[in-house]
């Protein structure tokens, strides 16, 4: 049955317990909101989150789906496309995470990040040519982290032999080591911050 108020006390505890890191009782709340309120798209993209970071990656992709049916959408929508992609780019669905990020910065073009783990999975299925832009372009963007310099200048190689050029090299690893996910909004950050830059939120 329908509760909104019930619904949004059960959103409100579910908030608290993803701040803290404690994923199983904030997907518990996050699904009774739902229960009460099934038609809401905020408590699928948040528990979509709590799943992404329990590794459940199917789970996050199924949850951030229906927030998009549900009416996420508009600019907020990119970190949540971004999130979707990273749950697909760690199933190694590299066209479906190349999709997503792809919308991730048609809402929000200024996130080095995002072209970084888009560039990485253009590595991984050996398009070497958008590789080489998209890490191009996030050293633009964000000229100060080193991944980014290491990850260009592979792909280059890369693209110059028409093979990897070290079997041990894992570009996947590479830029991911050096960002981090806020848990608060999923938006995609430096390694060393202590504050999210996009809503503010602590970093653990």
């Amino acid at each position: 049955m329908f509760d909104g108020l019930k619904a949004a006390a059960h959103s409100v505890r579910g908030d608290e317990f993803l701040h803290t890191e404690n994923w199983d009782s904030a997907i518990a709340e996050y699904t009774e909101a739902i229960r009460l309120d099934p038609n809401q798209w905020d408590c699928y993209a948040k528990r979509g989150l709590v799943y992404y970071h329990k590794k459940n990656y199917d789970s996050a992709i199924a949850d951030l789906t229906q927030g998009f049916r549900n009416g996420l959408g508009g600019t907020d929508s990119a970190s949540s496309y971004f999130l979707r992609g990273c749950a697909f780019y760690d199933k190694n669905a590299w066209d479906s995470a190349i999709a997503d990020f792809t919308q991730a910065i048609r809402l929000n073009p200024n996130n080095a990040g995002w072209y970084g783990y888009r560039g990485n999975a253009h590595y991984n299925k050996n398009d070497y040519d958008s590789a080489v832009a998209d890490y191009t372009q996030a050293i633009r963007l964000d000229p100060n982290t080193a991944v980014y310099k290491a990850s260009l200048t592979h792909a280059k190689a890369a693209l110059a032999s028409s093979v990897a050029v070290d079997d041990d090299w894992d570009a996947v690893d590479a830029p991911a080591g050096a960002l981090k996910i806020c848990t608060s909004c999923g938006a995609s950050l430096a390694a060393g911050l202590k504050f999210c830059t996009s809503c503010g939120a602590k970093i653990g």
